[in-house]
C-alpha cells in the first residue's frame, strides 16, 4: 500500500478539516498582509510648498526645497517625504525587493521542506513576519521599510509553498484538488478584507499593519497544537513511527475504528525494492533532468509556469488599466481570483490537461481580441478583467496538477525550483510591459502568442495530467509518466 492509500484509509473529516482550516486563515492574513504592505506604499498626491496656491500638481522641481502631501490618505510615501530626488528611487525599488525576497525564498523553502519537512518553514515564515513589521513599524525610515518588503517577500514564499503542500498531501486523491483550489479561493478573498482594512484605516498605515500581524501570530500557535507533520515526508524519511502516530490519530479524528495504524505495519508495507527505490533517490534538482524526456517535460513545464504567472502578474502590474482608484483597482483583482471556484467543479469531470488547454485557449483568445479594441476603455478593461482571470486560474490549476509528476522526495524541490525560476522569468514579462510607450497593442499581442505558444507545448508536450495518485517512488513515477 502507498503512502497516498494509507490517507485515503483515513477517511477525510475533522481530523483534515481542522488542520485546513487553520491553513486557509493563515493564508488569509498571509495574503491580506501581503496586500497591506502594498496600501502602505502608495503614492499621495502632493506640491511643492512655495506654491501654496496651487492645487497638487505632483510635479518634481528643480528649485523646490520641500513638498507638502495630501492628507486624505496616509503612507510612507509623504510620512518619510519620498516624493522627489533619492528617496523617490528608493521607493520604485519597492516591489523589486520584494520580488527579490519572493526568489530567494524560494530557495530556502526547497531547503527546508526537504530536511526538515513541511512545518518548520511555516514557523520560519512567521518570525520573518514578525521582523518585517518590527522594521516597518520602528524603524522610521524608507531603508527599513525596504529591508522589510524584503523579508516579507521571503516569508511570503516560505509560507505559501509549505502550507499548499501540507494541504494537498494530508488529504486523498480524491479531494485533492477541491482543498487545492479552495487554497487559492481564500488567497482571492484576502485581497478583498486587506482593501476594506485600507480603506477603513487610510490616516493610520501602522494600523493596517497590526490588524493582520497579530492573527498570524495566534494562527502559528494553533498550528503547533493542531498540525502534524505530512504523513508522506515522515514516510519518506523513514520516520514511520512519527507517521503511524500522525495516521492514527488522523483515523480516530474521523471516526475510523482499526488497528492498521501501526509502526509494524507501515514498515511491512514496502517491500525492500520500493524502499531502495524511495531511500536512496536523489534529493536535487538533477532529477529533474536526468533523461531526455524528463528535460523535455521540465523545460515545458517550466514555460507553462512562467506564462501562466507572467501574464497574471503582468495584467496586476498594469492595474492601472482596471481603474484609477488603487481600492477599486485591488477588489477587482481579488474578486476575479473567485472563479478558482468554477475550476473545482470542472476538473473532476473533464480530463485535467485539457481543461488546462482551455484556460490557455481562453487567454489567448481574449489577449488577441483585447489587442484591437483597446481604444475602447470600458471593453478592454472587461476583457483584461477575463484574461487575468481565466491566465490565474490556469496558474492556481497547474500548481496544484504539478505535484502529481513529482516524487516526494523531489516535490519540495521540484515546485521550489518551478516557482523560482517562473518568478524570475516573470521580470521579462514587466519588461515587455514596458513596450506600451511604443504601442499599447505590443505587450498584449506578446501575451497573447507566448499563450499559444504554451498552448501547443501543452497539448503536444505534456502527457495525460489526470494522475490521482501522488506517486511515492521513481519507479512509480516513471510507469504513470509513460
Amino acid at each position: 500500500m502507498r503512502s497516498e492509500q494509507w490517507i485515503e484509509k483515513c477517511g477525510i473529516g475533522w481530523g483534515q478539516v481542522r488542520m485546513i482550516l487553520i491553513m486557509y486563515l493563515y493564508i488569509f492574513f498571509c495574503g491580506s498582509y501581503l496586500y497591506i504592505s502594498v496600501f502602505t506604499a502608495v503614492t499621495v498626491d502632493f506640491s511643492c510648498e512655495q506654491f501654496t496656491n496651487l492645487t497638487f500638481e505632483n510635479t518634481c522641481l528643480k528649485n523646490c526645497t520641500k513638498y507638502v502631501y495630501s492628507q486624505e490618505i496616509s503612507t510612507i510615501f509623504s510620512e518619510y517625504d519620498l516624493a522627489c530626488g533619492t528617496g523617490y528611487v528608493y521607493f520604485s525599488l519597492l516591489q523589486s525587493f520584494f520580488l527579490i525576497g519572493f526568489i530567494i525564498g524560494g530557495i530556502i523553502a526547497a531547503f527546508l521542506q526537504n530536511r526538515w519537512g513541511r512545518m518548520l518553514p511555516i514557523y520560519v515564515s512567521t518570525i520573518g513576519y514578525n521582523i518585517s513589521t518590527c522594521l516597518s513599524l520602528f524603524t522610521n525610515s524608507i531603508y527599513g521599510f525596504e529591508l522589510g518588503h524584503f523579508i516579507t517577500g521571503i516569508s511570503h514564499m516560505l509560507f505559501i509553498n509549505s502550507s499548499i503542500l501540507l494541504v494537498v498531501e494530508y488529504v486523498g486523491k480524491s479531494h485533492r484538488t477541491l482543498f487545492g483550489m479552495l487554497y487559492w479561493v481564500i488567497s482571492g478573498c484576502s485581497g478583498v478584507f486587506s482593501t476594506l482594512i485600507a480603506y477603513i484605516f487610510q490616516d493610520v498605515w501602522r494600523f493596517q499593519l497590526l490588524v493582520n500581524f497579530l492573527p498570524i501570530n495566534l494562527l502559528a500557535i494553533a498550528c503547533y497544537f493542531y498540525v502534524s507533520e505530512s504523513p508522506h515526508w515522515l514516510i519518506s524519511k523513514r520516520r514511520f513511527q512519527d507517521a503511524a502516530i500522525v495516521l492514527r490519530n488522523l483515523a480516530k479524528d474521523n471516526n475510523i475504528v482499526t488497528d492498521d495504524y501501526t509502526l509494524e505495519n507501515i514498515e511491512q508495507d514496502f517491500s525492500n525494492e520500493e524502499l531502495t527505490s524511495m531511500f536512496s533517490f536523489s534529493r536535487t534538482i538533477s532529477e529533474l533532468f536526468h533523461s531526455r524526456k524528463a528535460v523535455t517535460s521540465t523545460l515545458i513545464s517550466t514555460y507553462l509556469w512562467t506564462v501562466g504567472n507572467g501574464i497574471y502578474l503582468a495584467l496586476i502590474f498594469d492595474r492601472q488599466a482596471l481603474s484609477g482608484n488603487i481600492y477599486v483597482n485591488y477588489v477587482l483583482i481579488s474578486i476575479v481570483d473567485l472563479i478558482n471556484i468554477f475550476y473545482i467543479f470542472v476538473v473532476n469531470r473533464v480530463p485535467r490537461k485539457r481543461t488546462c488547454e482551455f484556460l490557455l485557449l481562453i487567454v489567448s483568445l481574449v489577449l488577441f481580441i483585447n489587442a484591437f479594441v483597446n481604444e475602447v476603455p470600458y471593453f478592454s478593461t472587461t476583457l483584461t478583467i477575463i484574461a487575468k482571470m481565466f491566465a490565474g486560474v490556469f496558474a492556481n490549476a497547474f500548481y496544484i496538477l504539478q505535484p502529481e509528476t513529482l516524487p516526494v522526495q523531489i516535490r519540495a524541490t521540484g515546485m521550489a525550483y518551478f516557482e523560482v525560476v517562473s518568478k524570475i522569468a516573470v521580470l521579462v514579462f514587466f519588461g515587455i510591459l514596458q513596450l506600451n510607450v511604443i504601442s499599447i497593442k505590443i505587450p498584449i499581442l506578446i501575451f497573447a502568442l507566448s499563450a499559444v505558444v504554451g498552448l501547443i507545448l501543452l497539448h503536444f508536450g505534456i502527457p495525460n495530467l489526470d494522475l490521482r495518485q501522488l506517486p511515492d517512488t521513481t519507479k512509480e513515477t516513471l510507469q504513470e509518466k509513460n
